[in-house]
């Protein structure tokens, strides 16, 4: 008779003390979002990214993000354009490296001045692309020279979107010119640390973490 007492005042809320109802409440919270807890972690599954520089990582979370995510925002997007531009000499140089080291002529031999002036540039300090280094980088392009370099990618290292950022050129070089989303998907910068990302596709949440 004393248990069923003693039952009854502990659960009927009316016999509770202050400090118990508040131990009651805290015990309530706490399972509540323990439950949460594993409901969501049976709606997500969780995928390690691994993978050395250049592996395409950045660029798989990017296309996630395009595709399942909320994209890029306009003031994201322009915050990659100094890393597009620095892209592009990187690219550049690469190629006008490898005419040196695969013996190629230039086709118009005066674009051999614009690739040591070009050479001499530090990417590092390029925030925008000035028109100097457009006609520069176009006329280098446009040689047969160069052309024939680029076909024999293979045989150095150069940056996988080359070709696409030297088609838009004349877009990218624009005063106004906010990258949009193709542009940064191709990008190539370097990345260091853990990174984890979140993607909701239907019901699924897929955690992305990377390590670089």
């Amino acid at each position: 008779m004393a248990g069923c007492w003693l039952w009854c005042h502990r659960t009927c809320v009316c016999f509770l003390s202050e400090e118990e109802k508040r131990s009651i409440a805290i015990d309530q919270e706490i399972r509540r979002k323990l439950k949460q807890q594993k409901q969501k972690e049976k709606r997500e599954i969780k995928i390690l990214l691994l993978g050395t520089g250049e592996s395409g990582k950045t660029t798989f979370i990017r296309q996630m993000r395009i595709i399942h995510g909320r994209g890029f925002s306009e003031d994201e997007r322009k915050a990659f354009a100094k890393c597009i531009f620095q892209n592009i000499f990187t690219a550049v140089k690469a190629m006008t490296g490898a005419m040196t080291m695969l013996k190629i002529p230039y086709a118009n031999p005066e674009n051999e001045m614009y690739a040591k002036w070009l050479q001499d540039v530090n990417t590092v300090q390029i925030t925008r692309l000035e028109r100097r280094y457009v006609d520069a980088i176009r006329r280098l392009w446009g040689d047969p020279g160069i052309r024939i370099c680029y076909s024999r990618r293979c045989e150095y290292q150069l940056l996988d979107s080359t070709e696409y950022y030297m088609n838009n050129m004349e877009r990218i070089s624009m005063e106004d010119y906010i990258p949009t989303e193709q542009d940064v998907l191709r990008v190539r910068f370097p990345t260091t640390g853990i990174h984890d990302y979140s993607f909701n596709i239907k019901t699924i949440t897929l955690r992305c973490p990377t390590f670089s």
